[in-house]
């Protein structure tokens, strides 16, 4: 008779042996290699979009307006194209279509002061409160110099006092997005290396391979044999997500703030919940 822990080891390399050869552990590590790599790769893919926006400008747009807005969109870290378009409605096919970003109407019976319109397809987006602000800005100062004031007043009166800002925490949201990524990727290992459990268990009581294991080897060493098996096949998936952000750190690529830590406590927690609920 083998003592306990050989036979535990035995079972273990067995268990091992049965995952290698189903092809399901083989695409979930490259699924999660793949995916983890595409978040490597994707402040870089991000960080290459054009930056530059395109306005059109429909109708006698006031003089000062342009510069207004090349002023409030370069505040932004973008460039501003601005180009005529005939009327509204092909500003608003151009904005469907992708070709422009968005469209700035003035109506040509409108009276003095009106305040432009504006066409957009993203209400909400941060360019579009922009545009919207340097409407209004062009808006005032048109109306204070029909009102006589001077320009320097205007100017003085327009231009914002700088305001000093103390980032607190600057990272944090960083780390909460790191740490949701891995939570939620432990908790699909964990379910995914548990399911593979109760289904050798099923596989073995209905081919009765239970029934030949059982008079050789002890019920615990059968059940702890079995545990670090899977265990251990269940670390192709984390290592296989953990290669990619390794060779980034290695190489020296910019990582968003906590994913490499928040990627080794995963694994850590991972290896103490496969010990747990397993």
């Amino acid at each position: 008779m083998i003592g306990e822990a050989a036979a535990t080891w035995l079972v273990a390399v067995r268990e091992v042996r049965e995952a290698a050869r189903h092809k399901a552990l083989w695409l979930t590590a490259a699924a999660i290699l793949a995916a983890s790599t595409l978040l490597m790769l994707l402040p870089e893919l991000i960080g290459d979009q054009d930056g530059t926006r395109r306005v059109g400008l429909v109708g006698d747009v006031a003089a000062g307006l342009e510069p207004t807005l090349r002023s409030a969109v370069a505040a932004q870290g973008l460039e501003l194209e601005t180009e005529p378009v005939a009327d509204r409605a092909a500003a608003v096919a151009d904005v469907e279509g992708d070709r422009l970003d968005a469209a700035i109407v003035v109506p040509s019976s409108s009276a003095a002061g009106t305040v432009p319109g504006l066409i957009t397809d993203e209400p909400g987006a941060a360019f579009t409160a922009t545009l919207r602000q340097a409407i209004a800005v062009e808006h005032t100062r048109s109306v204070l110099r029909s009102a006589g004031v001077d320009d320097a007043t205007i100017l003085d009166a327009l231009t914002p006092p700088e305001v000093s800002i103390e980032v607190v925490d600057e990272d944090r949201s960083g780390r909460v997005a790191a740490a949701s990524a891995v939570s939620i990727a432990v908790y699909l290992l964990l379910f995914i290396v548990t399911l593979q459990v109760a289904n050798g268990v099923a596989i073995e009581k209905a081919n009765r391979a239970s029934e030949v294991l059982l008079p050789v080897v002890a019920p615990r060493v059968l059940l702890f044999g079995k545990v670090l098996g899977v265990g251990a096949t269940a670390l192709l998936p984390v290592v296989a997500g953990l290669s990619p952000v390794l060779v980034r750190t290695v190489a020296g690529g910019d990582l968003p703030s906590g994913t490499l830590a928040a990627a080794l406590a995963g694994a850590a927690w991972f290896v103490l919940g496969s010990g747990l609920y397993l």
